[in-house]
């Protein structure tokens, strides 16, 4: 198969265009376990996710994942380049490895997406339909099933929008979706101690405390962009850093200065 995208993130830029077309609202780089497992994209219409795995090669990496994803989704497709405008000249090893893949997907009910390049933008076209991962099916039980759906779609965030799919470093996590609240938080009140920042806004620590600490190690290790601590009575206070947006990103770099 031809490379003619020069990254994952520019495939999956295609793909997002082409789900949204199609009705859906697109989230990106969704954390759906505690271990750290990421989906690239996560589509969601009438209640249902649809989990798309982009990559730049029909890799055995790329079955593994969407097969692994099947738990925590109604739909699973991947996404690969198509071919390219050339014409494509296959070995029997490369077409015969290509059943083959298709085949494992066919049989666990997975998806396949061709993304083909053209002169303008790119063609999207769904070679495989993914199957509904009806609760049945599932070999947890399905309340379990159920609860994981509850808790990806009440982890959505604005940042899960905003994110790059496929991206390098581009991974949503709750320490991310925190330290957003946190800048939105002294955006809107203040320099403020980070206590008193825990303890008004939602997070992902398990308390106040830990919290307060997640937020001076994270300043500690620059892992916050747009935050910085001054000490006050001997007291740590929080101040926004101009420029910077609520995601973190730098705005005008040239003028950047503390609040």
């Amino acid at each position: 198969m031809s490379k003619v995208f020069k990254d994952e993130a520019e495939l999956a830029t295609h793909v997002i265009e082409w789900l949204r077309s199609n009705g859906w609202a697109v989230h990106q780089e969704v954390m759906l376990s505690y271990s750290g497992r990421t989906a690239d994209v996560i589509a969601e219409k009438d209640g249902k996710l649809w989990i798309v795995e982009c990559k730049n090669t029909f890799s055995d990496s790329v079955l593994e994942q969407c097969y692994m994803h099947m738990p925590y989704c109604h739909y699973v497709s991947a996404a690969v380049p198509g071919y390219d405008r050339t014409v494509y000249r296959r070995s029997s090893s490369q077409g015969r490895a290509s059943m083959v893949k298709k085949h494992f997907l066919k049989y666990n009910g997975i998806g396949l997406i061709r993304v083909n390049k053209i002169s303008k933008g790119a063609h999207v076209d769904e070679e495989l339909s993914p199957e509904y991962q009806r609760l049945f099916k599932k070999l947890d039980p399905a309340k379990r099933f159920i609860n994981r759906i509850k808790r990806i779609k009440e982890k959505f965030h604005i940042l899960h929008k905003n994110a790059t799919a496929g991206g390098q470093g581009g991974q949503v996590t709750d320490y991310t979706i925190t330290m957003y609240k946190v800048r939105k938080y002294l955006k809107e009140n203040g320099p403020t101690d980070p206590l008193t920042v825990a303890k008004n806004i939602e997070h992902h620590y398990s308390s106040n405390s830990s919290c307060k600490q997640g937020i001076l190690k994270g300043i500690s290790y620059g892992w916050v962009p747009g935050i910085a601590k001054n000490i006050e009575d001997k007291k740590a206070i929080l101040y926004l850093i101009e420029g910077y947006d609520l995601d973190g990103s730098l705005i005008d770099n040239e003028e950047s200065r503390i609040l």
